[in-house]
C-alpha cells in the first residue's frame, strides 16, 4: 500500500496490484483485505466480521479510488459481506463472484482455511414434515395475514412443540432449505422437531 501512495504513477501502480490478485478478498494466513476499487468519497464495509448494520469506513490510499479494510483471519470461519458507496445502499463486492446462502439480501462470502458445512447444511435431507399456511390476524395491518408454518412429520395437535419464529421466513424456506435443514437437525439429535413460522 506504501508503494502505491508513493508511487508517481498510483493508477497504474492500483491496477497493477488488482491484476497480481488471486482472488478478493485477498486471504493471508493470518489476514484478510478487503479491497474495493471504484469511484466513491467514502466505502464502509458491513458484515459479520463486525456490526453488519453500521459497517467500519475502509482506507483510502493516496489520493487513488482504491479503499481498504484488514481483519484477522478466523480459522474455520465464513463470513458474508457487503460494501456501502457514499451511505447508499449495500453491494456486493464485484470482485467476488462467491454469494452467501439465505438472508433477505444478496451478500458476498469469504470463507478460511479448515471451513466446513456442517451435514445437516450438505446432506440432501427429505423434507418430511409440511408447510401448513395459518391467518392470523394483525393489528398492525388491520387485517388477516397469512404466515405459512412448517411442523415436523407425525405432528400432533394437541401436543406442545418449540416454535422458532424467522423474520423473512418464506426466503429461508424456499431458497435457504430450512425445511429440509430442519429435518436434518432432528434426525441428527442436533434440535428438537419444532414449529418454523415464516414471520
Amino acid at each position: 500500500m506504501k508503494r502505491i501512495e508513493h508511487s508517481q504513477d498510483p493508477a497504474q501502480t492500483v491496477d497493477a496490484f488488482l491484476t497480481a490478485q488471486n482472488a478478493f478478498p485477498v486471504v493471508e494466513k493470518d489476514w484478510v483485505h478487503f479491497v474495493y476499487a471504484g469511484p466513491a468519497d467514502a466505502v464502509s464495509v458491513l458484515g459479520q466480521m463486525n456490526d453488519e448494520n453500521l459497517g467500519e469506513p475502509m482506507q483510502r490510499i493516496g489520493a487513488t479510488n482504491l479503499f481498504v479494510r484488514s481483519y484477522p483471519t478466523v480459522r474455520g470461519g465464513r463470513w458474508q459481506y457487503r460494501f456501502q458507496l457514499d451511505f447508499g445502499e449495500p453491494q456486493v463486492d464485484p470482485r467476488n463472484p462467491n454469494r452467501g446462502s439465505g438472508g433477505y439480501m444478496e451478500s458476498s462470502e469469504v470463507v478460511f482455511e479448515g471451513f466446513e458445512d456442517p451435514s445437516f447444511v450438505t446432506e440432501a435431507a427429505e423434507v418430511t414434515g409440511r408447510l401448513v399456511n395459518v391467518a392470523v390476524k394483525s393489528e398492525s395491518y388491520g387485517e388477516d395475514v397469512e404466515v405459512p408454518i412448517y411442523v415436523p412429520a407425525n405432528y400432533d395437535a394437541q401436543k406442545g412443540y418449540p416454535l422458532i419464529v424467522m423474520p423473512n421466513g418464506a426466503q429461508w424456506i424456499e431458497a435457504g432449505g430450512s425445511s429440509g435443514s430442519s429435518t436434518a437437525c432432528s434426525s441428527h439429535g442436533n434440535a428438537r422437531r419444532s414449529l418454523r413460522s415464516s414471520r
